[in-house]
């Protein structure tokens, strides 16, 4: 009678350290994803690649040049 009551208090520790570190796994805070990085790319690729948004700006001096030649400021903000 004893070897019972003694095997079932060790499987009810065993489970109670199994429900306790199932719970500190879920607990631990979720990686937000990046905003800027289209929803086509998975986020854990996103992170496989270590993407990061770039900053939406023109670059500095940058020409537009047609076929014919003829150039236009670039007025254009980068996007995401």
């Amino acid at each position: 009678m004893l070897v019972v009551v003694a095997a079932g208090l060790a499987v009810a520790a065993v489970v109670a350290a199994v429900v306790i570190a199932v719970r500190l796994y879920q607990s631990q805070p979720v990686a937000s994803r990046v905003s800027g990085i289209t929803a086509s790319v998975s986020t854990s690729m996103a992170n496989l690649m270590s993407l990061t948004p770039v900053p939406g700006q023109a670059a500095p001096g940058f020409t537009l040049i047609d076929q014919a030649g003829a150039g236009r400021a670039s007025q254009r903000r980068a996007t995401a």
